[in-house]
């Protein structure tokens, strides 16, 4: 597969990533590709993207280019999905380091959360109209993002008009019951179904709250084919 470059952004309103016709084909039988990581990234003028559109070891580190991240993750997700191919945007959020990354607990203040860790998303979001989000491994300030309501419904669907699945990212920690009310829909790699007939056993989850989860995900394959 031929390597893709992105350029910088001359006009605000051309920024779709071109992405090869052939991606499917090239990548085997590709439904849904698991990218971009939309860290807090400063970008350099030129990049190069491999299998879609991943940034080359996710670019360099910075706290204070959010915004570069969010178009960049946007002409990403446009361009993927052009393909009809379901892009997924990861890891969300707060989830800027690899050391413990599966028991990290990043404390964040609001405002630096709405202005740093967050804005990229929400222009991803709003913009690009990505079909799935990863939701990360790390807490914020205490708290596992897959069972966050406030992040995963509050915000990323009350605010700003997330339409898509929410899917946890590999061998999550978090409590499968708490991740579906959390909004998060899909578990991977595996999910629990005996504790979450134990949660409704418990009057803790509901049939109906579980379909509004099981509704998403058939939307997105739906989408798909």
């Amino acid at each position: 597969m031929q390597v893709v470059v992105a350029k910088k952004f001359l006009n605000p309103q051309d920024r779709v990533l071109i992405v090869d016709g052939d991606l499917p084909a090239a990548a085997g039988y590709v439904k849904a590709h698991f990218a971009p990581g939309n860290r807090v990234l400063c970008f350099e003028e030129e990049l190069p993207l491999y299998q879609g559109c991943a940034p080359l070891a996710y670019g360099r580190e910075d706290n204070v280019e959010s915004l570069s991240a969010g178009l960049f993750a946007s002409a990403c997700v446009k361009g993927v999905q052009s393909q009809k191919i379901c892009a997924t945007v990861k890891h969300y959020c707060a989830n800027n380091q690899e050391t413990n990354r599966y028991t990290n607990n990043s404390q964040v203040s609001e405002r630096a959360m709405r202005e740093i860790y967050l804005r990229g998303f929400e222009i991803c979001v709003k913009e690009a109209d990505p079909w799935t989000i990863m939701s990360s491994y790390n807490r914020i300030n205490g708290q596992h993002t897959s069972e966050s309501y406030e992040l995963l419904t509050e915000i990323t669907r009350n605010e700003w008009g997330f339409k898509g699945m929410v899917t946890t990212d590999w061998w999550t920690r978090g409590e499968h019951y708490k991740e579906l009310l959390a909004g998060n829909d899909l578990k991977m790699a595996t999910g629990y179904p005996e504790r979450l007939l134990a949660a409704v056993e418990a009057g803790v989850l509901t049939r109906e709250e579980m379909e509004v989860c099981v509704k998403r995900i058939l939307g997105v394959i739906l989408w798909l084919d």
